[in-house]
């Protein structure tokens, strides 16, 4: 990742037609998933392994992992992924979590993990399961209070606590035996998993990682939904991505693909420091992988330690003995870095627009983004209901922006024109001088149009999709306007048909609010529609045609 930014902006869904999906990829009936909910959650899940307790203890050792006396560092690092990139789910390998442990010697004290879920904040439950070393140990030693685990944090409350699945690692083979964790989540249909696999050359010999990956595998398809990361340590000892196949059989990895123009795929998650060169080995070896796909992924690689520990560069790191982590200073908190996604799923915002009173459109999505009427917008009373647009003055608008136009996304509703209305505008997302996109009833040709301007710029510079079909009035239309990023194309579809594409290639954000019954050009409020509008959606994502064709009037 050449900047810090996420690719397809902080996505807040998940899959629309999960069950179908479920059944294409031959996923069994979860024997311990939570009950069903009528919201598709979001889940925006980070996997790093942050190195809490492993790793060398000296620029000059083999794997240094830095500030791991320094567990409030750690936290630091890790709450400012999550408040950064807004995301609800944090999967670590490598930490120390749990009680101070009733040993001789052992430290007391808050654990790495306490530090850290008291860094995040209120709301945030966590579930762990225990590491061992090759030595069989997993106290977390030195200053560090706890044990050595693999934890999954959520935001929200963790109610279904399957019991961890030890890895098929034989102890005493020179390396760590992780186990797979699971948990689910109250209210949500998906289930979030991780794990560290272990890798080295009598490992791979033996055919020990592919019962990994294999353990893995059965886990994981106990649930119809489920994300699931970790360090899977590939790139090492001639581990190949081909090794994890089983998984990509099974779902989609979110870093396989690009979101946005110019943004690599298969980025690297591992930094490897050569101490006689200050320069550093870098790899893939952590994964995402959901069920549901992904709308952005990205490896945030300059949470990393990256820094050069060269005598020459750092003399302190080598004057003070034994206290390398207290002096040096590193560029990240871990030799890993982030590996966050963005699954697909439910709307960014709902409108039914069929509240029958009151001046508010409530939002059914988790977002609670209300809308606005003003006085030219009255409830129907009609079969259906829905919001009448007066034509002069009315509109929904809704307290901010709402769909990114410099990102992919999808916005739909169901419209009605009235006979004889004049050029309407069904839905639009507010720019300073004019919107940056808009769903239009043309009266001029009869036509429906999905509009994207070239810039946020006074006068009509646009590029345009057209339907195929004509429009009609007086009768229940949804239109659906589709843009991905990452292909610069504009889809229009009409019931739930592709109607038309048109190329858009020249991104901007238009960061006014979002509204429905106006669009603005030359910075004034324009083309007040003339009918009613029900059910407006936006994602933030591109739907594919099958998604489009299942969304409901």
């Amino acid at each position: 990742m050449r900047t810090s930014r996420i690719r397809q902006g902080m996505c807040r869904a998940t899959v629309i037609v999960a069950a179908a999906a479920s059944l294409a990829l031959g996923l069994p009936a979860s024997a311990g998933a939570a009950p069903v909910s009528t919201t598709v959650e979001s889940v925006r899940a980070m996997t790093w392994n942050v190195c809490g307790e492993a790793g060398g203890a000296s620029p000059s050792a083999l794997g240094y992992c830095p500030d791991r006396k320094s567990p409030q560092k750690k936290a630091d690092g890790i709450t400012d992924v999550v408040r950064a990139r807004n995301l609800n789910v944090v999967m670590l390998q490598e930490v120390c979590a749990g009680p101070p442990l009733n040993l001789p010697g052992a430290a007391t004290g808050p654990s790495q993990l306490d530090t850290i879920l008291s860094a995040l904040g209120a709301g945030w439950t966590s579930a762990t399961a225990v590491a061992l070393r090759p030595d069989g140990r997993s106290d977390c030693r030195g200053s560090l209070s706890g044990t050595l685990s693999t934890a999954i944090l959520v935001k929200g409350t963790i109610d279904d606590r399957p019991q961890p699945v030890p890895l098929p690692v034989p102890l005493n083979s020179d390396a760590d035996r992780a186990q797979v964790l699971c948990a689910g989540v109250a209210g949500w249909q998906t289930h979030v998993c991780t794990t560290h696999l272990s890798n080295n050359d009598a490992l791979l010999a033996a055919g020990v990682y592919e019962k990994e990956v294999a353990t893995l595998k059965s886990v994981i398809s106990a649930y119809p939904r489920v994300v699931v990361g970790g360090d899977f340590n590939m790139g090492y000892y001639g581990a190949v991505p081909s090794r994890l196949q089983p998984l990509y059989d099974l779902m989609p990895e979110c870093d396989r693909s690009s979101y946005l123009p110019g943004d690599a795929a298969n980025e690297v998650t591992h930094f490897t420091y050569a101490p006689t060169t200050g320069t550093y080995t870098s790899s893939k070896i952590d994964y995402l992988f959901s069920t549901a796909g992904f709308t952005g992924c990205d490896s945030w690689t300059q949470k990393a330690d990256q820094a050069d520990y060269r005598l020459s560069q750092q003399p302190e790191c080598y004057y003070v003995a034994n206290q390398h982590d207290a002096v040096c200073t590193p560029t990240g908190i871990s030799d890993h870095a982030p590996l966050y996604g963005y699954t697909k799923g439910a709307p960014d915002l709902s409108w039914k627009l069929t509240d029958g009173s009151g001046t508010t459109a409530a939002d059914d999505s988790v977002n609670s983004r209300p809308g606005t009427l003003d006085g030219g917008v009255s409830w129907s009373a009609a079969p259906g209901g829905g919001a009448d647009f007066n034509g002069t003055d009315g509109a929904v608008t809704a307290p901010g922006s709402v769909v990114n136009t410099a990102q992919s996304f999808t916005v739909s509703a169901s419209v009605n024109i009235r006979p004889g209305a004049p050029t309407s505008v069904v839905a639009s997302q507010d720019g300073t001088n004019i919107s940056g996109m808009m769903l239009v009833y043309d009266a001029v040709d009869s036509s429906w149009r999905f509009v994207m301007p070239a810039a946020d710029s006074s006068g009509w510079t646009v590029h345009q999709v057209m339907a195929n079909v004509a429009a009609q009035t007086g009768v229940w239309t949804r239109l659906t306007g589709v843009f991905n990023a990452a292909t610069g194309t504009m889809t229009l579809y009409v019931n739930g048909t592709a109607a038309g594409t048109a190329s858009h290639t020249t991104l901007w954000s238009a960061t006014g609010p979002f509204v429905v019954g106006r669009d603005k050009v030359d910075g004034r409020a324009n083309a007040y529609l003339s009918g009613s509008v029900r059910t407006v959606r936006t994602f933030s994502y591109p739907l594919n045609a099958a998604e489009v064709a299942s969304l409901t009037s």
